[in-house]
């Protein structure tokens, strides 16, 4: 899956079981409560294929929000 929204809504989770890749030509902003990548990869660019725009993540959860902790 490609991420091909420069600003996304502010999501409640975004939950990452595959590869998603984003678009590597223009600028984005990935907004969210919690995000959980479980057996997945969120990726930007390459060694070979760098990412040259600004990207931003930025989480919206509070000190007080219960943390979820996840190990293999």
């Amino acid at each position: 899956m490609e991420l091909d929204l420069l600003e996304t809504p502010i999501y409640d989770t975004i939950e990452i079981r595959g590869v998603v890749k984003v678009k590597t030509d223009q600028n984005f902003h990935l907004r969210a409560k919690n995000i959980l990548i479980k057996g997945g990869t969120l990726q930007a660019g390459t060694a070979a294929a760098p990412y040259v725009h600004n990207g931003q993540i930025t989480l919206y959860g509070k000190r007080t929000d219960p943390t979820i902790a996840i190990e293999n």
